[in-house]
């Protein structure tokens, strides 16, 4: 018998502020939780695999809340847009995993784990116009992230903390040559945490 269920309940909320001299400044919050179970009736039989009673019935759950929190200002400054910000993310997770039939201990998860990442970041991100056909774009990330994991397999546990932080950027140069031409070149980097 197959089973999935899931319970997802979430808010945000954004205010923006119109300041004096063009700049403008927001704020997005955003707070989800999730909650799910699916069971899976691996060899989808009433009797068991090979007729012999071997039912393998795989269940997972997962117990999510994350929040985030970012705040922005914007303007313009030689002759383009330009935009600064923090943004702070925190997650907690409890996931299980378990095949009833090979559990050690009856009733009890083959494998449990938590996971915890809190990361945050600030930028900035300027587009000025060089010329009436030629622009510029100029942006700088920082990011500092730290991960940590406690799982138990079959009585066996590990921690484990992964910190990282990184300085991501991009440059480039625009060209419009014609009202319904537009040509650009874009160096940047990237970062994928974990």
């Amino acid at each position: 018998e197959r089973v999935t269920r899931s319970e997802l309940a979430g808010v945000s909320g954004r205010l923006t502020v119109e300041l004096p001299n063009g700049l403008e400044f927001v704020s997005i919050t955003a707070y989800e939780e999730l909650d799910k179970l699916a069971v899976v009736d691996e060899d989808s039989s009433a009797t068991g695999a090979f007729g012999i009673g071997l039912q393998f019935k795989d269940s997972y759950g997962a117990d999510t809340h994350q929040f985030s929190q970012e705040f922005r200002l914007t303007g313009e400054a030689g002759g383009g847009p330009w935009i600064a910000g923090l943004y702070y993310y925190d997650a907690h997770k409890k996931v299980t995993s378990t095949v009833e039939m090979l559990e050690t201990v009856p009733g009890v998860p083959d494998t449990a784990a938590t996971l915890g990442t809190e990361s945050w970041a600030g930028y900035v991100d300027w587009q000025p116009a060089l010329s009436d056909t030629l622009g510029m774009v100029v942006g700088l990330r920082y990011t500092d992230e730290e991960k940590n994991v406690d799982a138990t397999t079959s009585g066996v546990g590990v921690s484990k903390k992964l910190p990282g932080d990184q300085v991501t950027g991009r440059i480039g140069l625009s060209w419009t040559p014609l009202d319904t031409v537009l040509t650009y070149a874009t160096l940047s980097t990237g970062y994928k945490s974990g």
